[in-house]
This record gives structure tokens, C-alpha cells and sequence, in this order.
């Protein structure tokens, strides 16, 4: 299967989102090098999480799960309360979801 543009561009965006993310959470940096990184990590994931459904990228539901998680997790500590809470209703809809499909956890 030929990767198409779309999609590269998800993945190098999705690695850059996670890279922006992890270096935010490092201990060898102030607090206002990890603020700037969270918010720039922030609207990476926004950014990710928009693509894939403006795009119709059909990525399997735990994928889907992590990028709402780590979206969340940077709005929370971007003070984005609000939308954090939503991602985070989000994630737990999802998850009840599969887990009543027997989806989510494989050896139930």
C-alpha cells in the first residue's frame, strides 16, 4: 500500500507533537521552557487530532485514544481546563464503548 501525503504529513506531524510533548515533561528545563513547550505541544495535538478526522485517516481506536490522551494531558497543563475536561469525557466515552464491544481489552 502506497503512503499518500496525508498521510506523511500525520505522521511527521504526530512525531512532532510527541516529540514537543515529551521535551515539556523533561527535568533539565525551567518552568517557562516547559510552559512554552506544552503550549506549542498543544496546538501539535490539536492540529493532529483535526487531521485525522478532516482527512478520514482510519487509525485504530487505541491510536485514536492516544492522541485525545496526550492532547488532553498538554490542554490540562496549558490551564485549558475546560477543554482538557472535554477530551478527557471523550476518552471515557470511547473507551466504555469498546470495552461493551469486548474491543478493547482482548482477553475479555
Amino acid at each position: 500500500k502506497q503512503v499518500t501525503v496525508n498521510q506523511f504529513v500525520f505522521v511527521t506531524l504526530y512525531n512532532l507533537a510527541l516529540t514537543t510533548h515529551l521535551s515539556a515533561m523533561s527535568d533539565k528545563i525551567d518552568a517557562t521552557a516547559k510552559q512554552t513547550l506544552m503550549e506549542r505541544a498543544a496546538k501539535k495535538w490539536q492540529l493532529v487530532y483535526s487531521l485525522q478526522w478532516r482527512e478520514g485517516l482510519n487509525l485504530r481506536p487505541l491510536q485514536a485514544l492516544a492522541i485525545l490522551l496526550n492532547l488532553a494531558h498538554a490542554l490540562c497543563l496549558t490551564g485549558n481546563n475546560d477543554s482538557s475536561k472535554t477530551c478527557y469525557r471523550n476518552i471515557l466515552s470511547v473507551v466504555h464503548v469498546l470495552d461493551s464491544r469486548n474491543t478493547f481489552v482482548p482477553n475479555k
